[in-house]
């Protein structure tokens, strides 16, 4: 049963193309290339317009890049300078491309502007996201940011 619902879910009519958006992440343009059996993505705008292609050797290519350097760069370079936070105040674990991250920041703004900043780094597959904040009008409460991957 859960077989076929797969199946009705991923069917498209004949020449209905299979596309991806410029803000999707490298990990739902394998997820979809997978699903629909392709080995090209066109990437569209919110106008259907096209704006490039992506293909299976594009999304292979991050892989390429070792974990330790990723982390490097996200504790030294994305925490550390680019969001003028303390890396020390953070744990950043990355395994296959796939960085979790944990820590606290000051709000909802910064956890966000971080996520999005660590999900287009060089290599970077997914995002973890484990970061806390205070709410503005609960000084006294911390809000966890669910991870926004799903399990199998």
């Amino acid at each position: 049963m859960q077989e076929a619902a797969r199946a009705l879910a991923n069917y498209r009519p004949p020449g209905v193309p299979v596309t991806i958006g410029p803000q999707e992440s490298v990990a739902a343009a394998v997820k979809r290339m997978h699903d629909h059996r392709v080995k090209q993505l066109p990437v569209v705008d919110d106008a259907g317009c096209l704006v490039g292609i992506v293909s299976r050797v594009d999304v292979l290519s991050v892989f390429d890049r070792p974990d330790n350097e990723i982390r490097d760069e996200v504790l030294k370079e994305i925490i550390g300078i680019e969001s003028s936070l303390d890396p020390s105040a953070f744990n950043v674990t990355v395994k296959s491309g796939i960085v979790s991250i944990s820590g606290q920041v000051e709000n909802h703004a910064v956890a966000a502007q971080l996520i999005d900043t660590l999900q287009h780094v060089e290599g970077v597959v997914d995002v973890r996201d484990r970061v806390s904040y205070t709410p503005v009008d609960q000084p006294n409460a911390s809000v966890i940011i669910r991870p926004r991957y799903q399990r199998r």
